[in-house]
């Protein structure tokens, strides 16, 4: 990357923000780093950037992030993965995901327009046959997906009135080292790296897996080229739920801990999930290098050393 950005990351203590940090060391850009606290560890990273906590859902913690700071660029990862279509978590997801975006946005108008990169989701497809292109016209079926794409136009609006340099990334499922939570190969792989049984469905849904270090290279080749509009981010492959658990099965050396058909599926069930990422490929030249297995064992291998 070129010197002279100033660069703010948001949710920079998470799965994502790490490998943003670790694949954009000694890029000569000036980063600001924010969440809502300051994690205990940076896996190793020579973080020697500012940090700031706070909760982006706060106005004034927004407004005062720009103050004092000409950011020319935000990548903004902040926000929340809730599930379930409740009261509590719609407005938890609203309050993460819309919010905060229209917070940023408003502090960011007392300087220069800067570039906002905000990773969406695949998921606002919705049950869709896939590959999905960008063209497609968005059909949200969950909570999360809905405000995502919220978020998404509150960029737009922003964009037409010429108050924003927009880039929405919508990214495949994203996997590797580091990742927590209940999502499907962190979940998989706690289960079975602790010789417990994984209880799933049949495992007849498509899920296009795309490791986050190849993530983190197609957002930072977005902040590189400036690019605007929306891009799509996997590999364009579905791969079946019930594959992806038995090349785990196989890699963890624990193929009968797979309980594969125990649970029934969702009513709300997204089948053919795989991303058509043409434009992104033709913006900044790039390709998912990781394989699955490849991306699947350099996941396990973190979290045996981390053990």
């Amino acid at each position: 990357m070129s010197e002279g950005r100033v660069i703010l990351l948001t949710g920079a203590g998470g799965f994502i923000g790490r490998h943003i940090l670790r694949e954009a060391a000694g890029s000569g850009d000036r980063w600001i780093l924010t969440d809502l606290k300051e994690p205990d560890s940076w896996w190793g990273l020579p973080i020697s950037t500012e940090f700031v906590a706070g909760d982006l859902a706060d106005r004034g913690f927004c407004r005062d992030l720009f103050r004092s700071r000409a950011v020319t660029n935000i990548v903004h990862l902040a926000g929340w993965l809730g599930k379930g279509n409740t009261d509590t978590n719609r407005d938890q997801l609203l309050r993460a995901n819309l919010q905060s975006t229209v917070h940023l946005l408003d502090a960011s108008r007392s300087g220069a327009a800067p570039h906002f990169l905000l990773p969406s989701t695949g998921l606002v497809y919705g049950d869709q046959s896939g590959p999905f292109h960008e063209r497609l016209e968005v059909a949200p079926q969950d909570d999360y997906a809905m405000s995502k794409h919220l978020a998404e136009q509150a960029l737009f609006a922003y964009a037409r009135q010429k108050l924003a340099k927009i880039c929405v990334v919508r990214p495949a499922v994203i996997y590797g080292p580091g990742q927590r939570g209940d999502m499907f190969i962190p979940s998989l792989l706690k289960s079975l790296l602790a010789g417990e049984r994984f209880p799933m469905t049949a495992g007849e849904q498509k899920r296009d897996m795309l490791c986050v270090d190849d993530l983190a290279r197609a957002l930072l080749g977005l902040v590189e080229s400036g690019g605007e509009g929306v891009y799509n981010a996997g590999t364009g492959d579905g791969v079946l739920l019930r594959e992806i658990a038995r090349i785990a099965g196989e890699l963890t050396g624990s193929p009968e801990l797979l309980g594969i058909g125990d649970l029934a599926y969702r009513e709300r069930e997204t089948w053919d999930y795989a991303l058509d990422s043409s434009a992104l490929k033709s913006k900044i030249s790039w390709q998912p290098t990781t394989g699955l297995r490849e991306g699947i064992l350099k996941t396990i291998q973190w979290e045996n050393k981390a053990s």
